[in-house]
């Protein structure tokens, strides 16, 4: 029995906490203070998690990481729960993979995580615009690790920007609120994408300035507002 939405707002912070512990692991994994009671409190979390049927696919992952037992087929999981997994499920996997990247980026067991994302950013002009929409809000919490800044993921991350806003209509029918929710998402992750490049002193592809400007242009107020501290210096493009 589910009394004013309790059950559903308790589920919520469980999943909150699973992937608290999870970036707390790996933080404690990084500052090379990952001990034997860390584990077993981690044990006894997740074992509480379970009880209230709460995943720990994030936590377990960690493990396999850490352990050095995480193989292809766990990332190809991974990267298959953004697009068929519950609303919920595609906050926390999104928390998985952020953690996953900083794992990848510090050059740890091999890991690659960040090419499989890339590629399922390329296929989001595929995917159902709701679902595409709720993918690229979440987006917005790892496009700016300085590993997407490379020059192998810049074009890819950046056509896909194109194809997507390609697939708004930029007349703006204020009524449909699907489509202001993904034109808004999507400005937003372009605009995180934007200032890694800038951050990391990396060129600013001229398509990425075509963008910028329609999206600067748009009827949408909350948009335009998001770029007009933006003035882009022609030596920065590619």
């Amino acid at each position: 029995m589910d009394i004013f939405g309790n059950a559903k707002e308790g589920k919520r912070r469980f999943l909150k906490l699973g992937d608290f512990v999870a970036m707390l692991i790996a933080q404690a994994y990084f500052s090379n203070v990952y001990t034997e009671d860390i584990r077993i409190t981690m044990s006894k979390i997740k074992v509480l998690l379970k009880e209230n049927d709460i995943s720990t696919s994030t936590i377990d992952l960690i493990e396999k990481v850490i352990a050095g037992n995480l193989f292809e087929s766990d990332i190809k999981y991974l990267m298959s729960k953004i697009i068929v997994g519950s609303r919920d499920e595609l906050g926390q996997v999104m928390n998985a993979v952020d953690i996953m990247l900083m794992f990848e980026h510090n050059s740890f067991n091999n890991i690659n995580v960040a090419s499989h994302l890339v590629e399922l950013i390329s296929s989001l002009k595929y995917i159902e615009t709701q679902r595409s929409s709720s993918i690229i809000y979440q987006l917005t919490h790892v496009i700016g690790h300085p590993i997407f800044t490379q020059d192998s993921h810049k074009n890819i991350i950046i056509e896909s920007f194109r194809e997507n806003l390609d697939e708004l209509d930029l007349s703006l029918n204020e009524s449909d609120r699907g489509l202001i929710e993904s034109l808004y998402s999507l400005s937003i992750l372009v605009r995180i994408y934007y200032d890694s490049l800038i951050w990391s002193e990396s060129s600013i592809p001229e398509k990425l300035v075509s963008i910028i400007k329609e999206l600067s242009h748009t009827k949408l107020k909350e948009v335009r507002y998001m770029w007009e501290d933006i003035q882009i210096d022609a030596k920065n493009k590619n």
